[in-house]
This record gives C-alpha cells, structure tokens and sequence, in this order.
C-alpha cells in the first residue's frame, strides 16, 4: 500500500524536474507497471500508462524512433514550448483541484467542473477512486436434475481453486470484467447477468462461444444458479498442501432458473 502511494503520488513529480529526475520518473513507473502486471489484471491500462511516460525521454534516447532527434530547434519552438508548458500546468491544476474534490466538493469547483465536461480536461484520481478490500465473485452453475450442479468456467476471472490466474492484457475481456462488477452487489442481479442466464438455457452458440469450458456441451441444461464466494490467494502452505492457488468462501447464491416448460418454472 505505501509502495503505491510512493509510485502514484511521489514519483510522478520528477517528471517537473531536469533530465535526470525525468528519466529516473520513467524507470520507476515502467516498474511500478512491470508489478502491476505481474501481479493483477488490468488489460491494456498498464500499457497506455506505459505510453504516457515515453514523453518523459530526451530525444536522444529515442533516435531509433524519431531521425531527426538531436536537430536544432525549428524557428518558433521556443514560443511553442512557452504555451505547451503554460497548457500543462493549467491541465495539472485542474487535475490537483478533482484530487481536492474528491474530499471536498464546494459548489464553485462542482460548476466549474460541470462547464469544462463536455471538453475533457481533467478527470478524477485514479480508475476507481475507492477500490473494494474483499474479491467477489459469481460462479454460475447449471443441472439436469436440481442436484447435481456444474459450473461454467471462464476464461479469465478465478472459478476452480486450483485454476492458476491469467494474464489477459492487453485483451479486455468484457463479460468477465463485467462479472467482476456485477458481484459488488451480490444481492441484485443486474438484467444483463439475467439474460445472460436465459441465453445459457437456450444454449445460445455465441453465449456458450464466451466461456472456457460448457459443462452440457450437447444440450443445454434445465436449471442454472448463482453462487458468490469471496475468494483470496491461497497461502504458500496451502497452496503447496491442495495445489489450489485460491481459497475461497461460499456466501450464498440464487434460487434455480428453470428452462420454460419444467416443472417448477
């Protein structure tokens, strides 16, 4: 955690700094991004980080890029650098005042910020400004008899324990980055997660197509359900002891959904 703070906070202000500081700025968050990826799975965020901090490079180091890197400055670039550097430090301001709103929201910077929407300027801190401290998740199961129940794997998101975690950047898989939204709130189905459920009782081929593995890949079943575990990484003792790389806990889960015409429905 305070490592974050250092890298999203500190480090960030070398790029105002001379040469040096702007190059060690660039090493320390292409780090920072190098964790992040080894560690989580944020699809192609990390990369577009990575993008925005090649500008923080002299020109001579990136020659093999740009020929031309090293020429003498062109006639007008010194005016030009005055009003690019007067436009960063506006765009900074801005983006220190959402920081400011986030915690305090007077009505003045609430107006100002509702006026310069619609042009882009700024935005809050951070892709999620408050970030959840326990991993939710849906597994959806379905069944032929209302007892024997099997799930339907994705290809990214944690489902069998013994699943190792995937590295799906810079693909952004979006039902399972939608998966993960929808078990903030386990208590409420959302209406696509609904259709979604009815599409897997109709055995819809680009329904099925989404997911790593089908458990009734010749028919579809009769039931289907939602159970919500919140899982963790298993500890190195267990992780050597099951070979599950998750632990997870049963919360609770819905009722069956019954295909159209069985008893029940």
């Amino acid at each position: 955690m305070l490592g974050t703070f250092f890298f999203e906070l500190a480090v960030p202000f070398l790029a105002l700094g001379p040469a040096p500081a702007r190059l060690a700025c660039f090493w320390l968050l292409i780090l920072f991004q190098g964790l992040l990826m080894l560690t989580g799975n944020y699809g192609f965020f990390n990369l577009l980080t990575v993008v925005l901090a090649v500008p923080l490079l002299d020109d001579r180091y990136l020659g093999f890029i740009a020929p031309f890197a090293g020429s003498a400055p062109a006639a007008g670039a010194v005016p030009l650098a005055v009003l690019a550097g007067g436009l960063f430090l506006a765009i900074l301001l801005l983006n220190l005042l959402q920081t400011v709103w986030l915690f305090a929201r007077p009505s003045w910077l609430t107006r100002l910020f509702s006026r310069l929407a619609t042009w882009y300027l700024s935005s809050p801190y951070g892709l999620f400004a408050v970030m959840t401290s326990d991993r939710l998740e849906f597994v959806i199961e379905g069944s032929n008899d209302l007892t024997h129940w099997l799930p339907y794997e994705f290809r990214w998101k944690p489902g069998d324990p013994a699943g190792p975690p995937r590295q799906a950047a810079p693909h952004q898989p979006r039902l399972d980055w939608q998966m993960w939204f929808a078990a903030l709130r386990p208590q409420f189905v959302e209406p696509w997660l609904d259709a979604l459920l009815q599409r897997l009782l109709e055995g819809s081929p680009p329904v099925l197509a989404l997911f790593r593995s089908i458990p009734f890949p010749d028919a579809p079943p009769v039931a289907v359900r939602l159970k919500v575990y919140r899982y963790h990484f298993s500890s190195l003792a267990g992780r050597r002891a099951t070979g599950n790389w998750w632990d997870r806990e049963l919360l609770g889960g819905s009722g069956p959904i019954l295909l159209p015409g069985v008893p029940g429905s």
